[in-house]
């Protein structure tokens, strides 16, 4: 028997195995989890891993034609005893991403975080040993296959008597001052709190300017932001009566100039408090915010940017703003020009 399923798992690399004396094992393998964003480098780092010997289980590669789709990932997500999470503002604000991770932490799957962007990395994987691809994808691949113990898994190899095992990776902490990662003997204990060398002697860091980004979000819809430009145009509404009635008093019939000034004056309006706080005061009453892809604060040049990019958006018959309502991101054209996204926020 042991004879039958190695010669099938030469032929089938679906079956691949590893021959312990005289009896066959299946080699473990990951199931991928990841954002729709980051499906091409999810793509891409699964072949790797593949060609390397890693047999790991992504849905672009490994649903057969004919199967149902949602019993396939259910199934994978069942049998696989480990789980590649790739970390990105898009993964961690995933619901399907979460429940996968949530799910593998209640059954006691080995997790490895693949590290693919900037992005706050939730609480109940800080302590996890992760991948790092921001330096690049040949420095973060070789991370990855340090992380998980070899270089290469081969299909059928002879166990010698006594099997070596890889060298545990370095234990990681996160720094309480600066929140980078550090190995977890070079910290030190202040206060109870891990402090890495470079905060030991100095005093704690001063927070970025700007609003953090929010605890939790989703992304806001067409018909949310139509109120919150109604509100919005209620004020500058007001303001404009007020600029035409102090010109009228001292200058007399309104003319050009007046129209240049109620102009600014509606440019200064929302460039001031999107810059600075993220939101106009319409959008501030629903809970609204503008921000960057990553969820960064947007700076004073992209807000500029921004509210001239409307223009384009309602030139071509409001169609720009229409976008919001079937995007998935629920971008309109101007939020698409310039990398930005409205979000609803819920501390």
């Amino acid at each position: 028997m042991a004879c039958e399923f190695a010669s099938k798992s030469l032929v089938n690399p679906e079956h691949r195995c590893i021959l312990y004396g005289t009896m066959a094992v299946e080699t473990p393998f990951a199931f991928f989890s990841y954002a729709r964003d980051d499906a091409q480098f999810a793509l891409q780092l699964a072949r790797d891993l593949k060609t390397r010997g890693f047999p790991v289980w992504l849905d672009q590669l490994d649903i057969r034609p004919g199967q149902r789709w949602d019993k396939a990932v259910e199934d994978a997500l069942a049998s696989c005893p480990r789980m590649l999470v790739i970390l990105s503002p898009s993964s961690v604000a995933s619901t399907n991403v979460m429940d996968e991770v949530s799910f593998a932490l209640e059954e006691q799957k080995t997790l490895i975080p693949v590290l693919h962007r900037d992005c706050k990395i939730p609480f109940r994987l800080r302590r996890v040993q992760y991948a790092d691809f921001r330096g690049g994808y040949d420095p973060g691949l070789r991370d990855l296959l340090r992380v998980m113990g070899t270089q290469q898994m081969r299909v059928a190899v002879p166990v010698p008597t006594a099997v070596p095992l890889p060298a545990p990776p370095p234990v990681r902490q996160y720094c309480s001052r600066c929140g980078r990662p550090w190995p977890q003997e070079q910290l030190t204990s202040v206060g109870g709190r891990p402090v890495c060398p470079n905060c030991k002697h100095g005093p704690p860091p001063k927070p970025r300017e700007g609003p953090a980004p929010p605890a939790t979000f989703a992304y806001a819809g067409f018909w949310i932001r139509f109120v919150a430009a109604l509100l919005d145009g209620v004020i500058l509404f007001m303001g404009t009566l007020i600029v035409v009635g102090l010109v009228a008093a001292n200058l007399g019939e309104p003319d050009s100039g007046t129209a240049l000034i109620v102009f600014a004056m509606f440019a200064a309006y929302e460039i001031s408090f999107i810059s600075r706080f993220g939101a106009t005061p319409g959008k501030m009453a629903l809970k609204l915010k503008v921000v960057r892809s990553d969820l960064r604060p947007i700076s004073l040049g992209r807000a500029v940017g921004r509210h001239f990019a409307k223009y384009l958006s309602a030139v071509i018959v409001m169609a720009g703003y229409i976008m919001a309502g079937f995007d998935p991101q629920k971008r309109a054209l101007h939020d698409i020009l310039c990398d930005t996204r409205v979000i609803m926020v819920s501390k």
